[in-house]
Parts: C-alpha cells; structure tokens; sequence
C-alpha cells in the first residue's frame, strides 16, 4: 500500500494482533483497491488471497467501537472546527436489470431517475476529508 496509508494503518496497529493486523491491513487496502465489496472478492485482489475464512473470522470479531474511537482521536488530531456532511448522490443508469437500480427522486432535475442511490457521510475539516460511510439505497417493497 502507499505510504499515506501504511501511516495511517500504523495507528490502528495497537488494536490488533499481528495476524488480526493482517487481515485489517489487507480489508483497508482492497476497499480502496476495489469496488466490489464482497468479502471473496476483496481476498483475491491479491495475489497471495488466503482462505476466505480468514477475513470472514475476522469481520465476524472486528473491534468496531474501539476503530471508531481510533478514528475520532485522529479526526480530533487532525482537523479543528470539523463538519459532518451527509448527502445523497443519484448515479443514472441505463438497463432494465441493474442490482440496486430504481426509480429515485432527484431533487435537483425536479423529477424521478433511474439510478443508483448512494448515501454518504463524511466528516470535513481545514485540510482533511474523512469519509464515514457510503450505502447504496435499496428500495424495500413492491415498486
């Protein structure tokens, strides 16, 4: 991975055992390396994939509250006066049988879309853009 990210790999380093590391080292690289995001596929982006069971083990066991405390202590370090942004973004699509596809309200053409909906979260701050979150919006229900 580049430099920026093994910095910033390094200070989730004291959460983790090496092998655990591993594994999240790996899970951050292939996010940003792929945009897929099944846990098969982000395996075998390398080229040395382990067992898929692994990184399954290891999503099942993540410390998720202490990474989120990791994070605001860097976001915190980072950044003064921070903002969280949260928006919706529309990808238009074109094809009757897209997964996660549909007609969706776009409040800036003022009418329905076909597309894809995304929600984003991102913390910003002076020099910095943190992002939290991103969710493709499914809709549930008849249509």
């Amino acid at each position: 991975p580049p430099d920026i990210l093994n910095d910033l790999l390094a200070e989730f380093r004291p959460l983790f055992d090496r092998r655990q590391f591993r594994q999240f080292s790996r899970y951050i690289a292939s996010s940003w390396a792929s945009p897929t995001r099944s846990v098969a596929h982000l395996n075998g982006v390398f080229v040395e994939h382990t067992n898929q069971s692994n990184p399954n083990r290891f999503l099942r066991n993540i410390p998720v509250l202490d990474i989120f405390r990791k994070s605001v202590d860097l976001i915190n370090r980072y950044s003064s006066d921070p903002v969280l942004v949260l928006d919706d973004t529309i990808l238009p699509r074109s094809g009757k049988h897209i997964e996660g596809a549909g007609w969706v309200f776009d409040h800036t053409e003022g009418r329905s879309v076909y597309g894809m909906q995304y929600a984003t979260a991102i913390i910003s701050g002076n020099e910095w853009i943190f992002p939290l979150n991103l969710d493709l919006k499914t809709k549930r229900g008849p249509s």
